[in-house]
């Protein structure tokens, strides 16, 4: 399963915020870059990565055994994860492309292992597949979430009105509950839920207006800083959008022809259909529309019974 967006530390003033992703398995890897803008990537499989290790004398030898294998891979993720003693420098490669090398400790007197990953500028459509869409199916989860909560938070309100006005009833009033109130507010034994949550919190019946204002005084900035996109991207998990006319290629704009254009309204094969369905028009008592906007009632039966 591919590991989430990482922020990348770099020690670099003029390299914008990066974020690295990588997919490491016993049969290859994965290795993306992104600045939210662009993503490089390079998937490499067992067969390339041992070719890379002897070609490079990588100071780890995969072809010694499995056990070395897996080393390998256990110290690449260790150098993608940024963990203690590891490193990680960004070159530019070719045209567009860039060189990530990893580096990690070994244990003396092995030389530190060192990797090489070439990251190839990728299609546009990376960013939709790897970043845009998990934004939005993560948009798409919280905002279920939110009203779900609400409905739950108001069920718990009916149950403790319940409770209070039992309490009320057998003459135990809230302070008994909440002695403190009683104690450091000269609380009477008649007083209210409304007077006892001025002083408990959590007691008041929730409002969701109220909390959806103090809400929107409280929330972060519309520009959010880099820790708050770095929170927000180590916390998505990989999706895809499911749309009815994904777009074949990147460079989809040049397949338009003359021009592509949208008619207000209904779409036409729906307008067809529904304009042989307005002419007569069942409703569920029987009555019939025409299309001349008058409604004709069906005939009484003992109307039908004389004609």
């Amino acid at each position: 399963m591919a590991d989430r967006w990482r922020s990348l530390c770099l020690d670099q003033t003029n390299v914008p915020q990066l974020f690295i992703r990588t997919n490491i398995a016993a049969t290859g890897y994965t290795i993306h870059i992104t600045d939210l803008s662009r993503v490089w990537g390079e998937t490499i499989r067992e067969p390339d990565i041992k070719s890379r290790a002897r070609s490079s004398r990588c100071s780890i030898d995969p072809s010694d055994g499995e056990d070395q294998y897996k080393i390998l891979l256990q110290k690449l993720q260790e150098a993608a994860n940024q963990e203690r003693g590891t490193s990680i420098a960004l070159h530019p490669g070719a045209i567009d492309d860039l060189i990530l090398t990893l580096t990690a400790p070994l244990p003396d007197p092995l030389p530190d292992f060192e990797w090489e990953a070439s990251l190839s500028s990728l299609p546009s459509h990376c960013v939709k597949d790897l970043v845009i869409a998990p934004l939005l199916a993560h948009v798409s989860v919280l905002q279920c979430q939110i009203p779900t909560l609400i409905r739950e938070i108001q069920e718990k309100d009916r149950v403790i009105s319940r409770l209070v006005d039992r309490l009320e009833q057998s003459g135990n009033g809230l302070v008994h509950v909440f002695l403190n109130v009683a104690t450091t507010q000269n609380g009477s034994k008649n007083m209210q839920r409304e007077q006892v949550a001025r002083y408990v919190r959590g007691l008041s019946p929730f409002d969701e207006a109220e909390w959806k204002e103090k809400q929107d005084s409280i929330l972060p900035s519309p520009t959010p800083g880099d820790k708050a996109v770095c929170g927000v991207l180590e916390s998505l998990r990989p999706a895809i959008i499911h749309t009815e006319h994904a777009a074949k290629s990147d460079n989809w704009w040049q397949n338009l022809g003359n021009r592509a254009t949208h008619t207000g309204g209904l779409h036409r094969e729906h307008s067809a259909s529904w304009g042989s369905l307005s002419k007569t028009t069942a409703s569920a008592d029987g009555s019939k529309k025409e299309d001349d906007g008058f409604q004709r009632q069906p005939t009484p039966p003992h109307l039908k019974k004389r004609a």
